[in-house]
């Protein structure tokens, strides 16, 4: 769910700026994940490296990285052009969809 978003918006930030728009985001979801001492592993193709992350650590980092990751393009690009994109994405999940994610993201174990 998150890293629909993610994708989206790195895709966007690379039609807006090239690789150094790209760069600068896949740099931004690195110093988050360092800053919040996470470690996860990132890549071009997949943005979050698929591992075997603990439920609890996805559920913590994968809002906050999106977050970071919306200031970040924000900046780069027209804030509304980057909102459109997101609710462009927002738009192709239920209600229930967003729903469920909202509660499984709040439900700590």
């Amino acid at each position: 769910y998150h890293l629909v978003y993610l994708r989206q918006l790195y895709n966007l930030a690379f039609r807006t700026g090239g690789a150094q728009f790209g760069f600068a985001f896949m740099e931004n979801l690195r110093q988050t994940d360092d800053k919040q001492g996470w470690q996860l592993e990132f890549s071009l193709e997949s943005l979050l490296v698929d591992a075997d992350y603990d439920l609890q650590l996805l559920q913590e980092s994968l809002p906050a990285l999106l977050d970071s990751a919306k200031q970040l393009t924000s900046q780069l690009i027209d804030p509304s052009i980057m909102e459109a994109e997101i609710q462009a994405v927002s738009s192709k999940f239920s209600d229930v969809a967003h729903k469920t994610i909202t509660y499984c993201i709040n439900y700590r174990e």
